[in-house]
């Protein structure tokens, strides 16, 4: 058994109650199950590089703790997911050079940041790990719904699929796995959304449009409303 295992299940709890026990239920994008998939993501990114077990560590241990910041506040918040991981990792005997480099991490995550070196790069691309998948439509509503509630940011369709456009057209990925498995996701969904904004560019007010139908081979089909608010595509 890896000897970093207890740890990080120590870690994983401690985060999982965090979020389970403290966290807004506003949050329906940053929020417990999207920490549980960068985990995921920075440990098949990792393998693929062949990493050793103290740089998958580090990585692991970012992972959990780098939306932690939500619990206080939804913009700016990576340097309090710094403070919360530095004060776990010291408390339970961590080393100063993997604390400092899981701070790197988290920082890393920050929209407008560049990694400074390998590791970075990996969390910087398994935070985007989920364009790849099926469910990225219903993710990128949750996070749409997530901006509304807690910081009062509405935009109508035209908006948010322009804002949207934008980053994944400057967005880089910086390892061999995100060139490899993950560039060809972007680009598509770069042609997605200028469709989608090609689809609604006559509506002046911008309100609510219908799903494209090409977006059914990505599990889209209807999109009910919650009582928190949050509108699910599936």
């Amino acid at each position: 058994m890896n000897a970093a295992a207890p740890l990080l299940k120590k870690v994983q709890e401690y985060v999982s109650n965090l979020f389970t026990y403290h966290l807004s239920k506003k949050y329906c994008f940053h929020n417990l199950e999207h920490t549980k998939n960068i985990v995921l993501a920075v440990g098949i990114i990792s393998d693929f590089l062949e990493l050793d077990n103290n740089d998958k560590q580090v990585l692991q241990l970012a992972a959990w703790f780098h939306c932690t910041g939500y619990l206080s506040r939804p913009m700016d918040n990576e340097p309090i997911a710094v403070l919360i991981a530095e004060n776990y990792l010291r408390t339970n005997k961590f080393s100063p050079n993997t604390i400092h480099k899981v701070r790197g991490c988290i920082l890393a995550t920050r929209k407008d940041s560049s990694p400074k070196n390998h590791l970075e790069a990996v969390i910087k691309d398994a935070d985007m790990f989920h364009i790849s998948q099926d469910n990225y439509w219903t993710q990128n509503w949750l996070l749409r719904d997530e901006l509304n509630l807690t910081c009062e940011l509405q935009f109508n369709d035209a908006q948010w699929y322009k804002t949207h456009l934008d980053f994944l057209k400057i967005f880089l990925f910086r390892t061999a796995y995100g060139e490899k498995f993950l560039e060809q996701s972007r680009n598509n969904l770069i042609y997605e959304n200028e469709t989608i904004l090609k689809s609604i560019s006559g509506n002046e007010k911008g309100s609510l449009s219908p799903i494209p139908s090409h977006l059914s081979s990505m599990g889209t089909r209807e999109v009910f409303v919650l009582e928190s608010g949050c509108r699910i595509a599936i």
